[in-house]
């Protein structure tokens, strides 16, 4: 699913699994969740709820120790101001021999309810069942470009937003994925996504190969661009790759150079390890497809500076009080890591 367009959606709807038989699956469930059964009387219904937390792939399983049941499973999104989503109808389905079950994905937290009617039953039934809940994974970079653009399209968390103004900020969301990933993407159009480069520990082959899938089940959606209707393949997801990685140097070079000067860590005895020539390097007109030879030297001269060194400079350059002990650490990190690069 694509876990940031989609709020909610059944990817298995209810089915009798017959490779699970009942009475085996319910000795299962007595075992490891001895707590999840309910009774229902004869000819009454009875429900039982079980809360769902947002973001989350759901699996649920119900199986009955005699006889038909009736069986209804809703869920309930907390914001969705009372409105059910329906799981499985209130069909009357024989789960005295298999398990009943299904699967769905919600972003919103919400109640997940298993209703049974015995209405017409003349004995009592138990029902058991089981939960899996499974968080779904998050794209950072998607989150950071569709947030970026919905703060400037629709202000700010006070706009309730319509269903006109999400398709058009999605619109321009996957405009701003198109010129990020064939390149034409100018740096000084990804400012806002820098918090997600510096702040966040990201898996830059792993988000971009999400930003790929998305733009395919989108373009798929809306057919306007068949032409790029196809999987990325393993040479434009490294290419992208690429790009991102020298990005997120460049990210750095405000608080690099500024941590540069106030220490006196590089020298300019030589010229070519001036902060001039770093300052250079900083050109917000480059565009992401122009960054790979532009940022080649800056990529290879930052290459042993591992996040732990650029948040250690972050941190000083942003304290207005460095001890000289804070100093020392700084310059040595520093100082060995170029050492290093020019083995």
């Amino acid at each position: 699913m694509m876990n940031c367009l989609i709020p909610f959606q059944v990817l298995k709807p209810a089915t009798i699994n017959q490779e699970h038989t009942s009475s085996k699956y319910i000795e299962q469930v007595k075992r490891s969740h001895p707590d999840n059964f309910f009774k229902i009387m004869a000819k009454k219904t009875s429900f039982r709820d079980i809360k769902v937390q947002e973001r989350q792939r759901i699996q649920w399983f119900i199986a009955s120790e005699r006889l038909e049941i009736t069986v209804q499973v809703t869920f309930t999104p907390d914001d969705s101001h009372g409105k059910m989503e329906v799981l499985s109808l209130g069909n009357k389905v024989s789960v005295e021999r298999y398990t009943i079950e299904g699967e769905y994905e919600t972003l919103s937290s919400g109640i997940l309810t298993i209703e049974v009617n015995n209405e017409k039953g003349q004995v009592d039934r138990v029902v058991w069942f089981r939960v899996k809940q499974a968080s779904l994974s998050k794209s950072h970079l998607f989150e950071g470009i569709f947030n970026m653009i919905y703060s400037s399209s629709c202000g700010g968390n006070d706009h309730t937003a319509t269903e006109i103004d999400v398709a058009t900020v999605l619109e321009r969301a996957f405009h701003f994925i198109d010129s990020l990933l064939n390149g034409r993407m100018k740096l000084k159009d990804m400012v806002d996504l820098k918090a997600i480069f510096c702040n966040k520990n990201i898996n830059v082959r792993d988000e971009v190969k999400k930003l790929f899938s998305y733009r395919l089940i989108a373009n798929a959606n809306s057919q306007k661009e068949p032409t790029i209707n196809a999987e990325a393949t393993e040479q434009e997801i490294e290419q992208v790759c690429e790009w991102l990685q020298i990005y997120q140097y460049y990210s750095y070079i405000n608080i690099i150079v500024t941590c540069v000067q106030r220490f006196n860590i590089i020298s300019n005895e030589n010229p070519d390890e001036t902060i001039n020539s770093i300052i250079q390097l900083s050109d917000e007109n480059c565009s992401l497809r122009e960054i790979t030879e532009r940022y080649r030297n800056l990529k290879q001269r930052f290459r042993k500076l591992t996040n732990q060194h650029l948040q250690l400079i972050k941190a000083a350059s942003e304290c207005p009080n460095v001890n000289d002990e804070k100093s020392r650490v700084i310059h040595n990190s520093w100082t060995t890591s170029i050492s290093r690069t020019k083995r």
